[in-house]
């Protein structure tokens, strides 16, 4: 027998005295019914140890949905990165196990998704009247963002600028409630305007644009470019030029709105704005 035979049979052989061991005590699954749900769970709260969308992450929530189907945590977390990578039939498949089995915690989440990463605008809004209808007499901030902002934004991607301004209108009386004026995001103010700006109620959008540069305290490149356009519109072009050129000074302080992984509605750029004082010069 050569060398070469003579270490595959000892291989061979170790292989088969090993297979013969029974298997260790930490191997055995036969987990009792009762336990099952709590197991999962336990799983769960593991996640944070693993990097969201790693084989090691995916796993651990696979397991946990051996054990309970109706866990809806592993089919957010499943969904997460699907999301961020384009993966809109994962995405979708996992996000729906999610709503199903827990609607008030992610039926708002899906809808910021639908909104923000899809533009699928009835199917956000679609979510979020769900969620309201879940939840009476109180308003949901799923992704720490207001349903009332969130529905405003939809309805002025489809053009119903009159629902766009009650929604921004109903999110800013809510947040008085509890906050001053000057604590409310300028993105509000923003759209508002916009909405208006479309509408050709120039005296509206300028009111609104104004409204928000005070609360922000001028910081802010994309009301400044926006009321330039307004009062190009109204005949005023010594002031539009006066509001482009806060609007250049302003984004170049870092002073604009943006959004990660996706761009932000409405966002400014530099060159729309260098375009737009081109007009004036």
């Amino acid at each position: 027998m050569n060398k070469l035979n003579c270490f595959h049979s000892l291989a061979l052989l170790t292989l088969l005295l090993q297979s013969c061991q029974p298997k260790p005590v930490l191997y055995q699954k036969n987990i009792p019914e009762a336990s099952r749900k709590a197991l999962s769970r336990q799983l769960v709260s593991g996640h944070q140890f693993h990097y969201q969308g790693t084989v090691s992450e995916t796993l651990l929530m696979q397991e946990a949905l051996l054990y309970d189907s109706t866990n809806a945590v592993p089919y957010r977390e499943l969904a997460a990165p699907a999301v961020k990578r384009g993966l809109t039939k994962d995405f979708y498949r996992y996000y729906q196990g999610a709503v199903r089995h827990d609607p008030i915690e992610w039926q708002g989440w899906r809808g910021y998704l639908y909104l923000y990463f899809y533009h699928d605008y009835e199917r956000a809004l679609a979510d979020f009247q769900a969620l309201d209808a879940l939840t009476p007499n109180f308003v949901d901030y799923p992704q720490s963002t207001s349903i009332l902002f969130m529905s405003g934004i939809c309805y002025l991607q489809l053009e119903d600028y009159d629902q766009a301004i009650l929604f921004f209108d109903r999110h800013i009386n809510e947040e008085l409630k509890t906050v001053e004026e000057a604590y409310i995001g300028t993105e509000t103010f923003l759209f508002k305007g916009i909405a208006q700006y479309k509408q050709k109620d120039w005296a509206a959008a300028k009111a609104t644009f104004e409204r928000g540069l005070r609360n922000a305290d001028g910081k802010s490149a994309d009301l400044w470019f926006w009321l330039s356009r307004t009062e190009a519109e109204l005949g005023n072009p010594e002031a539009a030029k006066t509001a482009v050129a806060n609007a250049q000074l302003q984004f170049d302080r870092g002073y604009y709105h943006d959004r990660t992984y996706v761009d932000e509605f409405y966002q400014t750029y530099r060159e729309q704005l260098e375009d737009w004082a081109g007009h004036f010069e």
